[in-house]
């Protein structure tokens, strides 16, 4: 039987460490404003703060940390999962749901990231996504001449 699947299996993996490392990266980058307009922009979003009820009143650059760090923790998350799985000895049916799974949600995630980020977040949710694609083609590939 055919293991070709594992190579973009683990490319997937090493996209999903890198990912969550390149993003943590830029979320504690410090952002500095280029003109007037984005000084004032990043100052209310540092400072304004919105009431969301029950006692909450978060700032925007708190919700979008919160937001950034859950791609990240994602990201990590899935190649923890990813490397657990490609590494023992699991059911075929396993591999392969776990595979769907992975394919469907990094879809989901790459049209998102296509529609509301910019380069370097699509292109690595996308790069993800295509080792998944073809990880997964690859297996069930292999699966049908066994």
């Amino acid at each position: 039987m055919s293991n070709r699947y594992r190579y973009f299996f683990w490319a997937a993996i090493v996209l999903q460490f890198a990912t969550a490392v390149f993003h943590t990266i830029g979320m504690i980058a410090p952002v500095v404003p280029a003109n007037e307009t984005e000084r004032q922009l990043l100052e209310l979003m540092d400072t304004y703060k919105l009431d969301a009820g029950a006692g909450f009143r978060p700032t925007m650059s708190g919700l979008f940390f919160a937001l950034s760090s859950c791609f990240s923790l994602l990201c990590g998350f899935a190649g923890v999962v990813n490397t657990i799985i490609l590494k023992g000895d699991h059911e075929r049916r396993m591999t392969a749901k776990l595979l769907l799974a992975n394919v469907v949600f990094f879809g989901i995630l790459f049209v998102m990231m296509s529609m509301f980020t910019f380069l370097p977040p699509i292109v690595m949710s996308g790069a993800t996504y295509l080792s998944l694609l073809i990880s997964l083609i690859l297996f069930k590939s292999s699966s049908a001449r066994a």
